[in-house]
Protein backbone atom coordinates (compact mmCIF):
# COMPACT_ATOMS: atom_id res chain seq x y z
CA UNK A 1 0.00 0.00 0.00
CA UNK A 2 1.32 3.47 -0.88
CA UNK A 3 2.43 5.75 1.90
CA UNK A 4 -0.02 8.59 2.83
CA UNK A 5 -2.57 7.23 0.36
CA UNK A 6 -5.82 9.14 0.70
CA UNK A 7 -4.56 11.97 2.88
CA UNK A 8 -6.24 15.33 2.38
CA UNK A 9 -4.66 18.66 3.32
CA UNK A 10 -7.43 20.82 1.85
CA UNK A 11 -8.00 23.91 4.00
CA UNK A 12 -4.64 23.69 5.75
CA UNK A 13 -2.22 26.62 5.81
CA UNK A 14 1.46 26.33 4.98
CA UNK A 15 3.20 29.70 5.40
CA UNK A 16 1.36 32.14 3.13
CA UNK A 17 -0.43 29.33 1.26
CA UNK A 18 -3.87 27.85 1.90
CA UNK A 19 -4.65 24.56 0.16
CA UNK A 20 -7.81 24.80 -1.95
CA UNK A 21 -7.85 21.23 -3.16
CA UNK A 22 -6.01 18.43 -4.86
CA UNK A 23 -4.24 19.17 -8.12
CA UNK A 24 -2.93 16.74 -10.67
CA UNK A 25 -0.66 13.85 -9.83
CA UNK A 26 2.78 13.87 -11.40
CA UNK A 27 3.49 10.25 -10.54
CA UNK A 28 3.70 8.15 -7.41
CA UNK A 29 4.31 10.37 -4.37
CA UNK A 30 4.22 13.53 -6.49
CA UNK A 31 0.74 14.88 -5.86
CA UNK A 32 0.27 18.58 -6.38
CA UNK A 33 -2.17 20.77 -4.47
CA UNK A 34 -3.96 23.84 -5.73
CA UNK A 35 -2.99 26.59 -3.28
CA UNK A 36 -3.93 30.23 -2.86
CA UNK A 37 -1.29 32.62 -1.59
CA UNK A 38 -2.05 35.55 0.73
CA UNK A 39 -1.16 37.86 -2.19
CA UNK A 40 -4.02 36.34 -4.23
CA UNK A 41 -2.05 34.17 -6.66
CA UNK A 42 -3.05 30.55 -7.15
CA UNK A 43 -0.42 27.92 -7.85
CA UNK A 44 -0.10 24.13 -7.91
CA UNK A 45 2.56 22.99 -5.46
CA UNK A 46 3.82 19.52 -4.61
CA UNK A 47 2.60 18.16 -1.30
CA UNK A 48 6.05 17.21 -0.07
CA UNK A 49 7.26 20.78 -0.62
CA UNK A 50 4.35 22.12 1.43
CA UNK A 51 4.67 19.64 4.28
CA UNK A 52 8.45 19.97 4.57
CA UNK A 53 8.23 23.79 4.68
CA UNK A 54 10.34 24.13 1.53
CA UNK A 55 7.58 26.14 -0.20
CA UNK A 56 5.82 28.78 1.89
CA UNK A 57 4.50 31.19 -0.75
CA UNK A 58 3.81 31.50 -4.47
CA UNK A 59 7.15 33.22 -5.01
CA UNK A 60 5.70 36.31 -6.70
CA UNK A 61 4.85 38.04 -3.43
CA UNK A 62 8.41 37.53 -2.18
CA UNK A 63 9.74 39.38 -5.22
CA UNK A 64 7.26 42.20 -4.56
CA UNK A 65 8.30 42.43 -0.91
CA UNK A 66 11.95 42.60 -1.94
CA UNK A 67 11.24 45.45 -4.37
CA UNK A 68 9.39 47.38 -1.66
CA UNK A 69 12.21 46.87 0.84
CA UNK A 70 14.73 48.16 -1.72
CA UNK A 71 12.87 51.48 -1.81
CA UNK A 72 13.57 51.96 1.88
CA UNK A 73 17.25 51.10 1.95
CA UNK A 74 19.05 53.31 4.43
CA UNK A 75 21.59 55.48 2.67
CA UNK A 76 24.19 56.95 5.01
CA UNK A 77 23.94 60.71 4.57
CA UNK A 78 25.49 62.94 7.22
CA UNK A 79 22.91 64.99 9.09
CA UNK A 80 24.98 68.12 8.54
CA UNK A 81 24.79 67.58 4.77
CA UNK A 82 21.01 67.19 4.88
CA UNK A 83 20.69 70.39 6.92
CA UNK A 84 22.96 72.29 4.49
CA UNK A 85 20.98 71.07 1.47
CA UNK A 86 17.73 72.10 3.15
CA UNK A 87 19.14 75.55 3.91
CA UNK A 88 20.43 75.96 0.30
CA UNK A 89 16.96 75.15 -1.01
CA UNK A 90 15.30 77.44 1.56
CA UNK A 91 13.40 74.52 3.08
CA UNK A 92 12.98 73.28 6.61
CA UNK A 93 14.62 69.98 7.47
CA UNK A 94 11.26 68.19 7.31
CA UNK A 95 10.30 69.76 3.98
CA UNK A 96 13.63 68.75 2.47
CA UNK A 97 13.39 65.16 3.71
CA UNK A 98 9.80 64.89 2.42
CA UNK A 99 10.88 66.26 -0.97
CA UNK A 100 13.78 63.80 -1.20
CA UNK A 101 11.54 60.91 -0.15
CA UNK A 102 8.99 61.78 -2.85
CA UNK A 103 11.71 62.06 -5.47
CA UNK A 104 13.15 58.68 -4.43
CA UNK A 105 9.73 57.05 -4.64
CA UNK A 106 9.50 58.25 -8.24
CA UNK A 107 12.80 56.50 -8.98
CA UNK A 108 15.24 59.41 -8.70
CA UNK A 109 17.46 57.82 -6.06
CA UNK A 110 19.19 59.77 -3.30
CA UNK A 111 21.75 62.30 -4.37
CA UNK A 112 23.83 64.72 -2.40
CA UNK A 113 23.03 68.09 -3.99
CA UNK A 114 19.50 69.10 -4.90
Amino acid sequence: MARNQGYDITGQRFGKLVVLGKGESKGPGRTTWNCKCDCGNEKNIRGDALKSGYTKSCGNCLRSEKAIKELFVMVPVPLREVCENARKNQLTFGQYVAKEYTRRMKGGGWHKNT
